[in-house]
C-alpha cells in the first residue's frame, strides 16, 4: 500500500513538472543566413545552438537561406546563359554534393539529382528563349534554399539526432502576392501555417523551414526579395505567437555604423523596431526593410545574434530603448539621384504636390527622402529607382526639372526630439571641414535625419560624424 502510495505521488510529480516545462517552453523562430551554413563546420555550429535551444525545453521553428552564396551563383548562371549555350555550375554542386555525402541518405541524393537536372534544363532554356523575366530569375533563385533544407535537414539528423522534418515555405501553408522579386505575404494565411506547424511542434519534431522563397495563389515560385528569409521569420514568428526571433548573421549584431567602412564602428545592444526599419531602408544590410513589420504587429523581439560567435549578446530589437545617446547608430546609401523639382506656376499652385506624387505612384518609383515648400520639391532616388522619358515627360508639363547624380545620403537613426543638439554637432564638424550639405529630411518617424551630400564626400562626413558621436 505505501509503495502503491509513493508510486502515485510519483506520477503526479511528472505529471506536474511536464506541464509545467510545456508552461515554460518558449515557441522561437531562429533563421541562420548563408554565411552561417557556408560549410560542414558552420552547418555543425548551427546543429550546436539549435540543440542547445532544445536542452532549454523551447520549441524552435528553423529557417534557412541557401548556402553560402548559393542564390548569387545561381543568378550569376541564369545570366551567363543568356550568351551561353552550356554554363558550368561544378562549384554549386560542388559544395552541395560535398555534404549529400555525408549524410548516407538515399532519398536526398536522388532529390539533388533532380534538383540539379532541373536547374541545367532552366539554364538551357534562358539561352534558347534568350530571357531572363523575373519569373524565371525567381524560379530559379528558389533551387537554393530548396537545396539547402533537404541537405542540413538531413545532414542535423545524422549527425546530431536532431529530429527534424524540412519543407518548402508552401508546405507550410504560406502564400504570397502575386509579384516577382519582392513579394509579400497574405494575411489570410496565418492560421493554416500556425495549425501546421504546431502539429510538428507539439510532436517534438523540428520544423525546417526555407525563406525568402514562396508562392503566390496562382501557385507561382517568388522571392521576398534580398534578405527575404528575416522577413520568413518575423511572419512565421507572427503566425505561431512566437516568444522570440533570433536572426543568425556573420557579425556581432546591429553596428554603429558600417564595419567596411568604419572600421571602428562598435555593436549597438538596443534598437527600437522603428529604428531598425530606417536602418534598414537607408542602407544597413543586416536586416531586410520590410522584416519588422511582423514583429511590430505582434510585439514580438527580434535577437541579432552571431553564429560565429554565440556568446556575444548581440542585438535587441524591440519596442524599447533605453539608451540615452543622442545617436544610435548612422548608416549610409550611395550613388543617389537628387531632383529638383519647382512648380512653373510659382504661388498658389493647388495640387502640385499630389501631381508630382501621383506621377511617381503610376511609374512605381520609390522615393527615398523629400523636402518640399509650396512649390518646389527636392527628392532623392536610389539606383533601383530611375526616371525615364516618359516619367520625366509628364513631370515637365507641370514644372522645371533638374536632376543632379552621384549623390549619398547618411542617415543618422537618432533621438530626433534632440535635434537641434544633434543638427549643430553636424553642422559644426562639417562646415569646419568644408563638407556641404545640399538637403535635409527629418522624417514622420521622429528615428530619423537625413543629410543629401555629394559622394566624393560621403566617406569622409559619415567618419566625421560617427567620431562625433561614437568615439570622442
Amino acid at each position: 500500500m505505501k509503495l502503491y502510495f509513493i508510486y502515485n505521488k510519483m506520477i503526479r510529480y511528472l505529471i506536474l513538472l511536464t506541464l509545467i516545462s510545456k508552461i515554460l517552453s518558449l515557441k522561437t523562430v531562429l533563421k541562420f543566413g548563408g554565411s552561417s551554413i557556408c560549410n560542414k563546420l558552420r552547418i555543425e555550429n548551427v546543429g550546436s545552438i539549435i540543440l542547445e535551444e532544445k536542452e532549454k525545453g523551447n520549441k524552435p521553428v528553423i529557417v534557412f537561406s541557401a548556402i553560402g552564396d548559393s542564390t548569387n551563383l545561381l543568378i550569376n548562371a541564369g545570366r551567363r546563359a543568356i550568351t551561353d549555350n552550356y554554363v558550368d555550375i561544378y562549384n554549386l554542386k560542388d559544395r552541395h554534393y560535398d555534404l549529400v555525402s555525408e549524410c548516407d541518405d538515399k532519398k536526398l541524393e536522388k532529390d539533388v539529382n533532380k534538383y540539379f537536372k532541373e536547374i541545367e534544363n532552366i539554364l538551357s532554356g534562358i539561352y534558347l528563349l534568350n530571357d531572363f523575366s523575373p519569373r524565371t530569375k525567381d524560379l530559379l533563385s528558389s533551387y537554393g534554399e530548396r537545396l539547402s533544407v533537404r541537405i542540413i535537414s538531413s545532414y542535423l539528423n545524422k549527425k546530431f539526432n536532431l529530429n527534424s522534418r524540412y519543407f518548402d515555405s508552401w508546405d507550410t501553408g504560406l502564400v504570397t502576392t502575386d509579384r516577382f522579386e519582392d513579394a509579400l505575404y497574405l494575411e489570410d494565411c496565418k492560421d493554416d501555417v500556425n495549425k501546421f506547424l504546431n502539429h510538428y511542434l507539439n510532436k517534438d519534431i523540428t520544423p525546417i523551414v526555407t525563406g525568402f522563397i514562396c508562392k503566390s495563389k496562382e501557385d507561382k515560385i517568388n522571392t521576398l526579395g534580398r534578405g527575404g528569409s528575416d522577413l520568413s521569420a518575423t511572419f512565421l514568428a507572427k503566425c505561431i505567437e512566437a516568444d522570440n526571433v533570433q536572426i543568425w548573421k556573420d557579425v556581432d549584431g546591429l553596428m554603429s555604423a558600417d564595419p567596411k567602412k568604419i572600421p571602428n564602428a562598435i555593436p549597438v545592444p538596443h534598437v527600437t523596431y522603428n529604428e531598425a526599419r530606417e536602418l534598414a531602408y537607408f542602407g544597413a544590410k543586416i536586416l531586410h526593410p520590410v522584416s519588422m513589420i511582423p514583429a511590430i504587429q505582434s510585439n514580438i523581439p527580434v535577437y541579432i545574434k552571431n553564429s560565429y560567435n554565440p556568446e556575444h549578446i548581440g542585438t535587441v530589437i524591440s519596442d524599447k530603448n533605453e539608451s540615452n545617446n543622442l545617436v544610435t547608430a548612422i548608416t549610409t546609401k550611395n550613388n543617389i539621384t537628387l531632383i529638383d523639382i519647382v512648380s512653373s506656376r510659382m504661388l498658389a499652385q493647388y495640387g502640385f504636390l499630389s501631381k508630382v506624387f501621383k506621377i511617381f505612384e503610376e511609374d512605381e518609383l520609390s522615393i527615398d527622402v523629400i523636402a518640399s515648400s509650396e512649390i518646389s520639391i527636392s527628392l532623392t532616388l536610389d539606383e533601383n529607382n530611375t526616371i525615364n522619358e516618359n516619367t520625366l515627360n509628364k513631370l515637365s508639363e507641370i514644372a522645371c526639372v533638374q536632376f543632379k547624380k552621384d549623390y549619398s545620403i547618411i542617415s543618422l537613426i537618432s533621438n530626433v526630439e534632440r535635434s537641434s543638439d544633434i543638427l549643430n554637432k553636424v553642422f559644426e564638424i562639417l562646415s569646419n571641414n568644408k563638407i556641404n550639405i545640399e538637403m535635409i529630411s527629418q522624417g514622420a518617424s521622429k528615428n530619423n535625419i537625413s543629410l543629401v551630400l555629394k559622394n566624393k564626400d560621403c566617406e569622409k562626413a559619415l567618419t566625421l560624424i560617427h567620431n562625433t558621436f561614437f568615439v570622442n
